[in-house]
């Protein structure tokens, strides 16, 4: 069982990268059911993301507006609410750079033709 899910998740479930932002892990699902939806449902039955269009839609917005696991939200990026540290600025590009840092990783690698690039690109 996942820490803060309290019996809606389980092991048995598959919480990996769904929706427009990709939105992944227990914690992620768990905290968009509350907020978005206000109530267990996607974290009950994640492929709710996948099977409903407003759901899709929302864990896009989820994903934009809210940060997790100590990382700024790309929405306080893009706006400029949140700015590196001085030890940061070499590694971590403005705007839209950032962004792709903080969603895709290393998924990208640099290369903006691979298909993870891409797909980022067309999606946020």
């Amino acid at each position: 069982m996942k820490e803060g899910c309290k019996g809606t998740c389980s092991t048995a479930k598959e919480y990996y990268a769904r929706g427009p932002g990709r939105m992944e892990g227990a914690k992620e699902y768990f905290w968009f059911s509350k907020i978005a939806e206000g109530k267990n449902t996607s974290v009950a039955d994640p492929d709710k993301v996948f099977a409903d269009g407003k759901t899709f839609w929302m864990s896009g917005i989820f994903k934009w507006m809210v940060p997790f696991n100590g990382r700024p939200s790309p929405h306080s990026i893009i706006t400029g609410q949140w700015r590196p540290t001085t030890a940061e600025e070499a590694k971590i590009p403005m705007g839209y750079g950032a962004i792709m840092k903080l969603v895709a990783g290393n998924d990208c690698g640099g290369n903006s033709k691979s298909p993870n690039a891409r797909m980022m690109m067309a999606v946020w």
